[in-house]
């Protein structure tokens, strides 16, 4: 849900900035996920997290559950679902 990361709307900060920094590699990965301490994490192949953090399937801090290949405007991506190890 991504309008609870818009500052106007969760009246804290806006997240959405911050990701897109993450996205471009401005951001400390280990450290993003760490103030946040999201449950799951849902990439797309493309995504600098995934490639950079959990493209092995399997890291120290969230776990690799499944993947979904599916076609997007003609052009077939994967999206992967990670959830927080406890």
């Amino acid at each position: 849900r991504a309008e609870v990361f818009l500052k106007s709307n969760n009246k804290q900060k806006d997240v959405i900035e911050e990701y897109s920094k993450l996205q471009k590699g401005r951001v400390d990965i280990d450290q993003f996920l760490s103030e946040y301490n999201f449950d799951y994490l849902v990439l797309e192949e493309t995504d600098y997290i995934y490639d950079q953090y959990l493209s092995k399937k399997d890291n120290k801090n969230y776990q690799y559950v499944m993947e979904e290949k599916r076609e997007n405007s003609g052009k077939n991506d994967t999206m992967y679902l990670y959830k927080r190890s406890d």
